[in-house]
């Protein structure tokens, strides 16, 4: 006999599936970002970013759902809400590993390519900009990572949130008619006493 579904058991499932969401997320990152020092094919790079982002993008629906269909044969009592739980958690369990990851490699893994960006940047778009523009521009520099930190960990919890919310709909699957068929056998069965 299987255990009845718990918080607990939700926030376990959720801890794992955020792990390995997150983990998928940041090896991605660091993939793509030196894969242009392993291959010196442009178009070969781009191609593989292309196979990669694809790969992570299934993969973390894969992951998701795999880990709701876990928590629903592994626990008596699941429905649609548990699921729903389960994903919002591992949703944000996952932001915040993938967003420390950006915030580590924007600090200390590669720190220089925040330089390297600004320095294209103005180097691009500098004798167009105002000297009001430009001081923005190098505060925003030095803020830079906390930005990045705060905007990728919103948009990974609100992806995920909509990921949670269209899988957790069909996960577990529930019959809209189950009630009726009950009420139904009942009622033959009923009848076949008489």
């Amino acid at each position: 006999m299987k255990e009845t579904v718990s918080n607990k058991a939700i926030s376990n499932f959720a801890s794992l599936a955020g792990l390995a969401l997150g983990c998928v997320s940041a090896a991605y990152l660091l993939i793509t970002e030196n894969i242009s020092e392993w291959i010196n094919s442009p178009v070969a790079v781009s191609v593989i970013n292309m196979v990669l982002w694809i790969a992570k993008f299934v993969g973390s629906i894969a992951l998701m759902k795999y880990f709701m269909k876990r928590l629903v044969l592994g626990y008596e009592g699941v429905k649609n809400g548990h699921t729903l739980k389960l994903g919002i958690l591992a949703s944000a369990f996952s932001a915040l590993i993938f967003s420390a990851t950006i915030l580590a490699d924007m600090l200390y893994i590669n720190p220089d390519a925040i330089k390297e960006a600004y320095d294209m940047t103005m180097s691009i778009y500098g004798s167009s900009l105002d000297s009001n523009t430009l001081k923005a521009m190098e505060d925003v520099k030095g803020n830079l990572p906390t930005i990045s930190f705060f905007a990728y960990l919103i948009y990974c919890f609100l992806y995920g949130l909509v990921l949670s919310a269209i899988l957790a709909r069909s996960i577990p699957h529930s019959d809209p008619c189950a009630e009726f068929r009950a009420e139904e056998q009942e009622d033959h069965t009923t009848d076949e006493e008489q």
